[in-house]
């Protein structure tokens, strides 16, 4: 299956043309040869099937298969660009050496499962197992690739801050307007937070847990493509902002524009829209 004609191939072929003996008739001819011989009379009797052509003894279920594996190849596909994008960027900055035999060594395993089974998920089991391990190594070559480029470039950011100074990294090709979550640990934990960008000014912050000594919290952060921003992270003991707009409770949001209700079985009960003054469905909207 797959590729040319070996040359054992083409030597029976041609052993077997103009055989009186044979109960067939040998061609050697192109591909499409076999659809322009198809005449009227031919075409009338051929069947006319509807529905998906499945290989129904081999690849069946091949798109679902395996998932997991498919999985794991986009993700070492994504982040061996981030890597390579950014180990150029450090190597550029700093003359620091570009990692790449642990990137090719990386590309080589993801590569090798991108071969005819294992990626289609119609391999023999046994053949997934060492894709898996494959996958994983890759993902820690490029992983730390990464790592070390984006360490080495934050060397070379100004991180002078009144706080903690936080770096996020936009590895998506576009501008980029997006809640991050950081976690910092401090000898004792503060009241509150502020978040300021690097033109010192405020950026929405929340904080989300206490646990010891670690402070777990979000904020909105606007990043260049393809680049890094600093932002910092002061200690305040201000109170957080209350609002009223909004309000939340198990099985309800509302502000001031709408109020949802959720079911106990997931599904959207209601969509009221307060300036309208009217519910917006019909019937729940179901999962």
């Amino acid at each position: 299956k797959g590729g040319a004609p070996r040359e054992t191939d083409v030597r029976h072929a041609v052993e077997s043309l103009d055989n009186p003996d044979s109960k067939f008739q040998v061609v050697l001819s192109s591909s499409d040869q076999m659809y322009k011989d198809i005449t009227p009379g031919i075409r009338e009797k051929l069947p006319v099937y509807s529905g998906d052509l499945l290989l129904i003894e081999h690849s069946a279920g091949s798109l679902t298969s395996q998932a997991y594996l498919k999985r794991m190849n986009r993700k070492n596909e994504n982040l061996a660009q981030s890597a390579e994008q950014m180990s150029s960027v450090a190597s550029y900055l700093t003359q620091s050496e570009y990692p790449q035999t642990k990137l090719n060594n990386s590309w080589e395993l993801v590569l090798g499962s991108q071969m005819h089974d294992i990626l289609p998920g119609t391999s023999i089991p046994v053949a997934n197992n060492y894709a898996y391990n494959d996958e994983f190594i890759a993902e820690n070559g490029f992983s730390e690739s990464l790592k070390n480029a984006l360490s080495i470039i934050s060397s070379q950011l100004n991180t002078k801050a009144q706080g903690r100074a936080v770096i996020v990294y936009n590895p998506v090709a576009a501008d980029r307007d997006d809640v991050v979550t950081a976690e910092l640990e401090y000898p004792a934990l503060p009241d509150n937070i502020k978040v300021f960008d690097a033109n010192g000014k405020e950026v929405p912050s929340q904080v989300v847990s206490k646990n010891g000594n670690k402070l777990t919290f979000i904020f909105l952060a606007q990043v260049p493509s393809v680049g890094m921003a600093v932002f910092d992270v002061r200690e305040t003991n201000a109170k957080p902002a209350k609002s009223n707009k909004l309000k939340a409770t198990a099985n309800s949001i509302e502000n001031e524009y709408y109020k949802v209700l959720v079911g106990d079985n997931g599904d959207i009960t209601s969509i009221y829209d307060k300036n309208l003054k009217k519910e917006l469905l019909q019937k729940p909207a179901s999962l």
